[in-house]
């Protein structure tokens, strides 16, 4: 049935139209030259012609009869394009060369649908391939059909006057000084408008990166759904974490000291009812606030998604497509992803780090466009960004500078203060900066689409995992 069906996705006639109408009317090809290609053809002979149509008229040469069965001969292609009869039929056949656009947008329509119909054939053929994952599958065909879609069919382009109406629907009513995702950072959030599209944060290890990252998440899951892609670390400390922040107790004495309290299996009630600890490992007012925090985790955990390599494999195939289940569930239109970090995502294709991190860019950049999904990758600096404040300090940094929409950077005054004695021994200063733990902090934008660069100054208190704006 469906190969009969087939057939009426080849429009020979109209083929040959256009064709016959350039040969009556050499200029006619202007008005179709700039969108139908020779691709477009299903008839091999007719693509040869036309072919030959175009240089002829890039050459700004004739594309009458005698000139274009010349240049067939002299390339050897008279024969492929079906001899001097077919040439003459073709002039013979054609009513009229007014209708040459119509006849080319059919050709141009007809051969979108042969594109489509393919496409679908070979999808469905990999749908019953043990071997090729079913994300794979849609992924590609999401993919080609878009590109096919994107064919021009020979309209020109629409003017602004006309797209204005729209535009003016996207912009904001007043009310709010944020276009994209808060952060609970006010400075921060004047800057961007909010985080929207794909944002770097880079800096080196141990320096806050994830704990900046995490405080944005839980300010985010108020409002939207947050995806924490965890790559270093499981999910167990990035919990932990949470709590550390949430509670201001010490990381180290909930993981040592946490369970009985946490999980109340060891408490017990005095003689007015109320709650007694039988261990003393807590103050009382850490174990309010403790009480107070898995509470607020418990808040949050409705709209935060951890996910660890306990997970399994991180794919970008597999985190559109969580993206979009959750976005769908939870009927929101904004989402925030962090990938910690950018780095260490898994991807085999590629044994260079630039040209991976060009790759897994220009896949989130996709993902964002496809989904309005907001994405947060945090990137580690290379050695040479031990000594920068540049976009060049972000390992495999080549594309960041073109792909994200804002890259910024937390900046230590250990490190400030190691960049002005410059010493050259990178293992002393590493050790230098890494040795002390940060009190005062710059967050420095040293890329913003919406605002001109900017350094907003941060106090870190890295005890309890938190930035606050100075």
């Amino acid at each position: 049935m469906y190969q009969e069906k087939y057939e009426n996705l080849i429009v020979e006639e109209a083929e040959q139209s256009v064709l016959g109408s350039i040969l009556i009317d050499g200029d006619s090809i202007k008005k179709v030259a700039g969108y139908l290609k020779p691709e477009h053809f299903n008839n091999e002979a007719n693509k040869t012609i036309y072919k030959t149509l175009l240089t002829l008229y890039r050459d700004k040469k004739t594309t009458d009869l005698v000139m274009v069965k010349g240049h067939l001969k002299t390339t050897s292609k008279l024969k492929n394009a079906g001899g001097a009869s077919y040439l003459a039929d073709l002039i013979n056949t054609t009513p009229t060369s007014s209708h040459i656009k119509q006849y080319a947008q059919q050709v141009v329509e007809t051969s979108i649908k042969r594109g489509v119909y393919k496409e679908l054939k070979e999808a469905t053929a990999d749908i019953f391939d043990d071997n090729k994952p079913i994300y794979k599958t849609i992924r590609a065909v999401k993919t080609n059909l878009e590109r096919i879609g994107q064919q021009p069919l020979g309209d020109k382009p629409t003017k602004t006057s006309e797209l204005l109406k729209d535009y003016y629907q996207t912009l904001g009513y007043g009310k709010t000084d944020l276009l994209g995702i808060e952060t609970g950072l006010a400075k921060l959030d004047k800057a961007t408008l909010g985080l929207s599209g794909v944002i770097v944060l880079g800096g080196i290890a141990g320096k806050g990166k994830t704990s900046l990252a995490l405080q944005i998440a839980i300010n985010a899951c108020t409002k939207t759904p947050v995806l924490f892609y965890s790559l270093e670390m499981p999910k167990r400390a990035i919990y932990t974490k949470i709590l550390n922040r949430l509670a201001e107790v010490k990381y180290s004495d909930i993981l040592l000291k946490g369970r009985p309290y946490l999980s109340k299996e060891a408490t017990d009630k005095n003689l007015l009812g109320e709650d007694s600890d039988t261990n003393n490992l807590f103050s009382k007012g850490e174990i309010s606030r403790l009480n107070k925090a898995k509470e607020e985790i418990n808040r949050i955990g409705q709209q935060l998604y951890v996910i660890d390599k306990t997970d399994g494999e991180i794919t970008t195939d597999k985190l559109e497509q969580q993206i979009s289940l959750i976005m769908q569930e939870a009927d929101s239109k904004q989402l925030l992803v962090v990938v910690d970090h950018l780095q260490i995502i898994p991807l085999t294709d590629y044994t260079d780090l630039k040209d991976k991190i060009d790759s897994l860019l220009a896949e989130f950049k996709g993902i964002n466009e496809r989904t309005g999904a907001t994405i947060l990758l945090i990137s580690q600096k290379n050695r040479a960004g031990y000594y920068s404040r540049g976009l060049e300090a972000l390992m495999g940094s080549a594309s960041i500078e073109y792909t994200a929409d804002v890259v910024m950077f937390l900046d230590s005054k250990e490190e400030k203060e190691a960049r002005e004695k410059r010493d050259n021994d990178f293992d002393d200063f590493a050790q230098e900066v890494n040795g002390n733990a940060p009190q005062d902090i710059d967050l420095v934008i040293v890329k913003n689409r919406y605002n001109p660069p900017k350094t907003i100054k941060l106090s870190f208190n890295g005890e309890f995992s938190t930035f606050t704006e100075k």
